[in-house]
């Protein structure tokens, strides 16, 4: 509720709003454990609506992203207002996997360390941000040449989330994320077994344009490394053409150079 600061004068004055109510409600002789029960009702049903206000907002700058405008996605990250630590966390969080989709990896560098990783360990319900946070340094990594690093982070992110108590859709998610950089680090080492396939799977699987760009944008890849130009090109041309502002449309539009 934090992070929008319009939302969350609405959550100050309806609670101010619900005081001032507890008051008049004293005042015509109703209990203070009737009263008290009303407001009670009154805060948690603000608090509902603005929760479902607030996730629409976030669905709709998030798919932003998801259709490739990812500058207007990463413009829209920058007007919020987190207040606390964890608003904090998860927008920074969301500005690095928009620089990761720009391909700006200094800047990517930099918004990482500003995380305080300890801190998003000990968070409630906080696995999501670690993964993420490991998930977005195995990139910059890879970025750099730095493949050991990449191979640490990417344990660590392992670690993060192989415990029976992650719930298992979002631990088949997590594992998807897992083989991807795992198969990015095996191609950065020179070994493409396997990546074709993995990545023509995830085309299948696809729903959002950038996760069917990025996929297309590594099938060239496997395409170019393996000789058969001809596909290469087909798929750089896609990712040049449904590409939006990314990184795969800007390096797709060079090989076709």
């Amino acid at each position: 509720m934090k992070i929008f600061k319009s939302i969350f004068v609405l959550y100050i004055l309806a609670s101010v709003f619900g005081v001032v109510g507890l008051s008049v409600l004293s005042g015509l002789g109703l209990s203070h454990f009737e009263s008290f029960v009303i407001f009670a009702i009154w805060i948690f049903a603000v608090v509902i609506i603005l929760s479902i206000i607030i996730k629409k907002k976030l669905e709709k700058i998030n798919q932003l992203s998801y259709d490739c405008k990812v500058n207007e996605y990463m413009n829209a990250y920058r007007k919020l207002t987190p207040f606390g630590k964890r608003e904090r966390a998860f927008v920074t969080l969301s500005l690095s996997t928009g620089y990761v989709y720009l391909g700006d990896m200094d800047n990517l560098k930099w918004t990482l360390d500003d995380v305080n990783i300890e801190f998003l360990k000990r968070m409630r319900k906080g696995i999501g941000s670690v993964v993420c946070y490991y998930n977005n340094y195995v990139l910059y990594y890879l970025s750099v040449g730095d493949i050991a690093n990449a191979e640490a982070c990417l344990e660590r992110m392992k670690e993060a989330y192989d415990s029976p108590t992650v719930n298992h859709l979002n631990k088949a998610t997590y594992d998807e994320a897992y083989i991807t950089k795992r198969i990015f680090i095996n191609m950065a080492k020179g070994d493409f077994d396997g990546a074709e396939m993995h990545f023509k799977l995830s085309l299948e699987t696809a729903k959002q344009t950038i996760a069917k760009v990025a996929a297309t944008y590594f099938l060239g890849e496997v395409y170019t490394h393996y000789g058969r130009l001809d596909e290469a090109r087909e798929a750089f041309a896609y990712c040049a053409e449904h590409g939006g502002d990314t990184i795969y449309a800007k390096k797709a539009k060079e090989k076709l150079i």
